[in-house]
């Protein structure tokens, strides 16, 4: 990695404001130390992943050097998202004073980014809040469009808000330390991004300089991949309304499984193994066909996704997390598919229908396929 000292040699710069989103974004190397000097002038407080710190002595010096800046390390990961978290954060903020007009931000990965983001939201009715995505995983999905959600009595994202941003900075050096289970977990939203709209985005060079750990043109892919999201929000900021949905494709099961795992089986793998269900399932519906099916199962085999074992699921457990998703209502899931590859709808699935293919593939396995 380069020191994050070194000044960038480049960077790009937009907005998500035709979206309707009120954030800048900024992607480049080199460029997170710049960005926090600038923030130096103003009252901010930041949470900052412990692991990010023990990988980034030039972070760690920089935030222990500053005394115009106040930081938290914390231990991210699912475990952040709970209360007591919450509780902390906020019993430090009060300790230091620290004013409404104040900037909270994160540097890590999204289950901080959720935590930051929510008690941005909700200390003293609400601060500026920046990102800082570590991950390629917030970086193109989580950091974008302000969802933040804590769970609660082990059900994922069960209380949240959304409050975006007003500027995210994805200093693209950190893709370098990412093991690489977790640049995965970011490689399986881009390949959702580009079934849901854009195909094409797996061929491109940087995309797949990106699935073999190199780095070079993935800037771009990153940009492609936010605007993809954004555009699913835009007209739903507030994600009550038709097409922030599509976001959620394979996230039903994929959410489920992981719950059900207790987080040994991660998000990436989850929403991979979720997507192929998903489709598998409006394919047995009849709302499109075998050739989709597998076009989305090879747009997932050759990014280099894993697929977890089915085998030790209990189908059963599962349900109670899928009833709790918020696409439920009244035993009615509400599931994203791809009619094809670039071209999504909606279906509505009653509870039992999801329930007996669910229980199918999870004996079934994902076939021969």
């Amino acid at each position: 990695m380069q020191h994050l000292q070194e000044m960038h040699l480049s960077s790009s710069v937009f907005s998500l404001s035709r979206y309707g989103i009120n954030t800048s974004v900024r992607i480049g190397s080199g460029i997170m130390l710049e960005e926090l000097e600038a923030l130096s002038g103003h009252d901010t407080y930041i949470a900052v992943s412990g692991k990010v710190l023990s990988l980034h002595n030039e972070l760690s010096q920089w935030l222990s050097n500053n005394r115009r800046v106040h930081y938290s390390p914390v231990d991210d990961g699912e475990r952040c998202k709970s209360l007591s978290s919450y509780e902390g954060m906020v019993s430090s903020l009060l300790s230091l004073g620290f004013p409404r007009g104040g900037i909270i931000a994160y540097i890590g990965g999204g289950t901080l980014g959720d935590l930051a983001g929510f008690v941005s939201a909700t200390y003293k009715r609400g601060t500026g809040f920046f990102a800082f995505p570590t991950t390629l995983l917030s970086s193109v999905d989580s950091s974008i469009g302000g969802k933040n959600a804590l769970n609660f009595d082990s059900l994922k994202n069960a209380v949240g808000t959304i409050w975006n941003p007003s500027r995210i900075i994805i200093d693209l050096d950190f893709l370098a330390t990412l093991p690489r289970d977790e640049l995965l977990n970011g490689v399986s939203e881009i390949v959702k991004y580009a079934i849901l709209k854009d195909p094409e985005l797996l061929d491109e060079r940087g995309f797949l300089n990106l699935v073999k750990n190199d780095h070079s043109g993935s800037a771009e892919i990153v940009e492609r991949s936010i605007r993809i999201k954004a555009g699913f929000i835009s007209g739903d900021i507030d994600d009550r309304g038709s097409t922030r949905i599509f976001l959620n494709f394979g996230h039903t099961f994929g959410h489920a499984l992981e719950a059900v795992s207790q987080n040994a089986i991660p998000h990436g793998r989850g929403v991979a193994a979720g997507m192929i269900f998903e489709t598998k399932l409006a394919c047995d519906l009849g709302l499109c066909g075998e050739n989709t099916l597998h076009r989305v199962v090879s747009m997932i085999r050759d990014s280099g996704l894993d697929l977890p074992g089915l085998e030790n699921v209990d189908p059963t457990m599962m349900m109670r997390y899928v009833l709790n998703d918020k696409k439920s209502r009244d035993g009615i899931l509400v599931i994203p598919y791809p009619v094809r590859p670039g071209k999504m709808d909606l279906a509505e699935v009653r509870q039992e229908t999801f329930e007996k293919s669910l229980k199918e593939f999870i004996v079934s396995g994902y076939g021969p396929i």
